[in-house]
């Protein structure tokens, strides 16, 4: 099995977001590598947003980077788990950005998108991102 390096698929996200955290223009690395790959899209924002050290402005790069899966899964329509599990990425990403609001948008309709499986590990979370607006 090869190693895996710098320029391999599965290091990409990896280094755009060690990249974004550095202070590096995140946004255009992660568009470089994968413009129009769900997948890999939303692997930074995850990567991003849980992160040691994340600040609000990750949140917000994190953001855009899974608005921008949610949009291909939307187009591509490659299921109802993945777009659930895109859109709770998102809600943790808008949480980490400050918009409270936001998140428990994201995240209920991830709720109610996903399969029993996943539910409750989303409701969860959404449970917490309530709490957050409630704080505010």
């Amino acid at each position: 099995m090869p190693e895996i390096g710098k320029s391999s698929p599965a290091s990409r996200p990896r280094a755009a977001a060690a990249a974004a955290a550095s202070g590096a223009d995140p946004g255009r690395a992660a568009l470089a590598l994968a413009p129009d790959d769900p997948d890999s899209l939303n692997t930074l924002a995850w990567t991003l947003v849980t992160a040691p050290g994340a600040k609000p402005e990750h949140g917000a790069t994190a953001a855009r980077w899974a608005a921008r899966s949610v949009e291909l899964i939307r187009t591509r329509g490659p299921g109802r788990n993945t777009l659930a599990g895109v859109l709770d990425t998102l809600a943790a990403a808008y949480l980490l950005a400050g918009d409270a609001a936001k998140a428990v948008e994201a995240q209920r309709e991830a709720v109610e998108l996903a399969e029993p499986g996943l539910k409750a590990e989303l409701e969860v979370n959404l449970r917490k991102y309530e709490e957050a607006l409630q704080r505010k």
